[in-house]
C-alpha cells in the first residue's frame, strides 16, 4: 500500500472558507457531461427542467457563470483541462492537410504530449486511487488522455450503464479494503448525438408539433443544407433540441443516483463534487454566418460542434461543491484550464513551478474578478486554424482564411450575448488591441507535437456511430459495392458504418439506428432491404422502419408480420458515386440471452438484415 500522505495544510489558506477543514485529503467525483452548453443548464438560466439535481448541487456550491473551454471538441478540450495548457501546447490536436484544412477523423491527429503530467498522474503519485469511466473514445486512449488512472472502464455506454460501471468500481474499492482517497472521473456522452434517451425522459420534453420524437431526429446528416424557413426543418430542429434536453435530464438523474450511492457509503461529505463539460453544441445558431464564411470541409453549416468558437460551443457549466468549497456564484471569467490547479490545490499537491496556464479557482469571487482572466480558445476539429479571445466584455475571433477573405471578427458580448452583431469595422482600435493580445499568447506558446493518434477498428466503429467519421463526405471516397449480401460474407467495415452487430451465418442484427454506404451504379434508381423481424420480441403488432437516403427526408415502412420482410423505394437524384442509407427503428428490444456483439454495450436489437442493395 502506498504511504499515506500528511494532512493538507494548504486547505487553511482557502479564502473565506466557513466549513471545518477536512481531516484528510478529500475524495473527488469529477463528472464530465459531454456536449453540454451552459445555456441549457437550469442554474445558468435555462427555462426547461433539464438539470434539477445539478441545480440542487449548485445551490450549496460554487457556480462559475462564465467558464469557457479551450477548444470546441473533446480531444483538444480534455487535453487542455487535464494539463492546464492550451491545446497547441498539449500536443492533442488535428493536423491540417496540404490545403490547411483540418477534418477530425480524416486528417491526422496527434496524442497528448507525454512529457506533460496530467491531473490523474499527479494525484496517483500523491496516493490517490484514480478511476476513470469514459464513454467517448476521444476522451480516452485515442489521444492518450487516460494516463495516470489505475482503473479505466472505457467504451460506449449510456448514462445508466456508465453509472453502473462507476458504482461497480466503488464496490470494488470496498471489497479491496482501500483506505486511500479516490479520484473518480465519470464521462457521460448522452447529450452528444445520436441523442435518443429513454422514453420516460423523452416524454418530459414534448415538441411543439405534438408529434412523438422519432429515431430520425437523433442525428443530422452533415453536408445537408437547409432552408431555415422550411416547416419540416423547423420541426426537425425542435425535435432535435428537445431530445438534447431530454438526454441532459437523463444524465442528471444518473448523477443523482451516483450521489446517492456515495451518501449510502458515507462518502458524500468527504467528496468534492465537480460538474463540468468539454464543449457545447450548436443548433443552427450561427448558420448564416458560417455558411457565408467558414471553410468546413464537411460542407456543413451551423450544427454540431468542433467547427467554430462561438459561445454555443465553448461556454460550459462549471460547478464545485463539497469540503473546502465556499458557496458562491462567480461571474468572473474563468477557464477549463483552471480546473487542474483547483483540483490539485484541494488535494494538497503543490502546483507551483509546474508551468500551468490556469489558476486555482478557490479564491473569493472578488479576487477572481480582480484577476480579469483572459479566456483564449483555439483548435478547431473542422475547418482552418482559428483562435478566439474573450476579454473585458469583448470577443475576438480570428481565422487563418475564410470564404470572403475577412478573417477577424469582433463582438461586444457584454450586451450581445448571442454574438449576432459583428462590429469589427466600427472598432478598429479594439480589433488591433485584441489581435495583439492573441499574437502575444501565441508567441508565448511552445507548440508541441507528440506521436500520431491511430484508430483501431473498435474505436473507429464508436467514432462512426457518434458521427465523427463519415466516409460519404470524404474527398477520397471510393466507389463501393452496390449490394451487401450477408449470405456471402460479413461485409466491409468501409461500408457498414454503424449499428451492425456481429455476422452470424448469413445475416447481421442491427441496433435501433444503423448506417451503411453503398455504391451507386450509373443507371441505379432504386434501393431494397431484405430482412427478418420477430414482433413478439418487440411486444408489438407492427414495427416502423424509417429509411433516410443521403440525408433527405425519410420514408417510413411498417412491418406488420413476424418473419421475412422486404422494403424498397426510389433513390433520390444525385450525381454521387455512393449513397448513404440510414435505417432507424421505432422500437428496440434487449434479447433474453445476450449475444456476443462487436458494437454498443447496450446491445439493443431491432431486426435481422440479410441484404441491402441499390439497383
Amino acid at each position: 500500500m502506498r504511504a499515506y500522505f500528511p494532512f493538507i495544510l494548504l486547505m487553511l489558506a482557502v479564502a473565506g472558507c466557513q466549513k471545518p477543514e477536512p481531516q484528510k485529503p478529500p475524495n473527488f467525483l469529477f463528472v464530465l457531461i459531454d456536449t453540454l452548453r451552459a445555456d441549457h443548464v437550469g442554474t445558468l438560466g435555462y427555462n426547461q427542467p433539464t438539470t434539477p439535481f445539478i441545480d440542487s448541487l449548485a445551490a450549496d456550491g460554487r457556480v462559475f457563470e462564465n467558464a469557457l473551454s479551450q477548444a470546441p471538441w473533446t480531444g483538444a478540450s480534455m487535453a487542455s483541462l487535464w494539463t492546464s495548457r492550451y491545446p497547441s501546447e498539449s500536443g492533442a490536436y488535428v493536423l491540417p492537410d496540404s490545403d490547411g484544412r483540418v477534418w477530425l477523423g480524416k486528417t491526422s491527429s496527434t496524442k497528448l504530449n507525454e512529457e506533460l503530467p496530467t491531473v490523474a498522474e499527479l494525484l496517483s503519485e500523491f496516493g490517490y486511487d484514480t478511476i476513470a469511466v469514459v464513454t467517448n473514445s476521444y476522451a480516452g486512449e485515442h489521444f492518450d488522455l487516460l494516463r495516470g488512472y489505475g482503473v479505466t472502464r472505457s467504451g460506449f455506454a449510456n448514462a445508466a450503464k456508465a453509472t453502473d460501471k462507476a458504482i461497480a468500481e466503488l464496490d470494488a474499492r470496498t471489497e479491496n479494503g482501500s483506505d486511500q482517497p479516490f479520484f473518480l472521473y465519470v464521462h457521460y456522452i448522452d447529450p452528444h448525438e445520436p441523442t435518443f434517451p429513454p422514453e420516460s425522459y423523452r416524454s418530459l420534453f414534448p415538441s411543439r408539433d405534438g408529434e412523438p420524437h422519432e429515431r430520425r431526429h437523433e442525428r443530422w446528416a452533415y453536408g445537408r443544407e437547409v432552408d431555415p424557413e422550411d416547416a419540416d426543418f423547423k420541426s426537425f430542429r425542435d425535435h432535435k433540441i428537445n431530445l438534447y434536453d431530454a438526454s441532459i435530464r437523463f444524465v442528471d438523474s444518473q448523477i443523482e443516483r451516483l450521489s446517492d450511492e456515495l451518501e449510502r457509503r458515507g462518502l458524500l461529505d468527504s467528496t468534492v463534487f465537480i460538474i463540468a463539460s468539454d464543449h457545447g453544441e450548436e443548433f443552427w445558431d450561427h448558420r448564416q454566418f458560417e455558411l457565408e464564411t467558414h471553410l468546413d470541409p464537411r460542407g456543413s453549416s451551423g450544427v454540431g460542434h468542433g467547427h467554430s468558437l462561438f459561445n454555443q460551443l465553448i461556454h460550459v457549466p462549471l460547478i464545485l461543491t463539497g469540503p473546502g468549497i465556499t458557496r458562491a456564484r462567480v461571474a468572473a471569467p474563468v477557464r477549463n484550464l483552471d480546473i487542474a490547479p483547483t483540483i490539485l490545490t484541494l488535494a494538497g499537491v503543490d502546483v507551483a513551478d509546474r508551468g500551468f496556464r490556469g489558476t486555482s479557482l478557490l479564491e473569493t469571487a472578488e479576487e477572481l474578478s480582480r484577476l480579469r482572466l483572459d479566456r483564449f480558445s483555439e483548435s478547431l476539429a473542422y475547418g482552418v486554424e482559428a483562435q478566439s479571445l474573450t476579454r473585458d466584455g469583448w470577443k475576438f475571433i480570428r481565422y487563418r482564411e475564410t470564404k470572403t477573405g475577412k478573417t477577424e471578427f469582433l463582438f461586444d458580448v457584454s450586451i450581445d450575448k448571442s454574438e449576432s452583431r459583428e462590429i469589427s469595422n466600427q472598432n478598429a482600435a479594439k480589433v488591433a488591441e485584441m489581435r495583439s493580445a492573441v499574437d502575444s499568447i501565441l508567441a508565448g506558446m511552445e507548440r508541441t507535437r507528440s506521436s500520431d493518434a491511430t484508430i483501431d477498428e473498435e474505436t473507429r466503429n464508436q467514432l462512426q456511430a457518434l458521427g465523427y467519421i463519415d466516409p460519404t463526405n470524404s474527398p477520397e471516397s471510393e466507389i463501393l459495392e452496390a449490394r451487401i449480401d450477408f449470405s456471402e460474407g460479413p461485409g466491409s467495415d468501409t461500408q457498414l458504418i454503424s449499428g451492425f452487430y456481429q455476422h452470424e451465418d448469413r445475416f447481421r442484427w442491427i441496433s435501433g439506428s444503423a448506417r451503411a454506404i453503398l455504391g451507386r451504379p450509373q443507371a441505379a434508381n432504386s434501393w431494397r432491404i431484405r430482412g427478418w423481424v420477430d414482433l413478439a420480441s418487440h411486444g408489438l403488432e407492427k414495427l416502423g422502419l424509417a429509411i433516410t437516403l443521403d440525408g433527405k427526408e425519410p420514408s417510413v415502412h411498417e412491418v406488420a408480420t413476424s418473419g421475412p420482410f422486404l422494403i424498397e423505394g426510389a433513390l433520390p437524384e444525385s450525381d454521387g458515386d455512393n449513397v448513404a442509407l440510414d435505417l432507424t427503428c421505432d422500437h428496440e428490444f434487449v434479447p433474453a440471452e445476450r449475444r456476443e456483439m462487436s458494437s454498443r454495450d447496450s446491445r439493443r436489437l431491432c431486426v435481422i438484415i440479410y441484404q441491402i442493395e441499390v439497383f
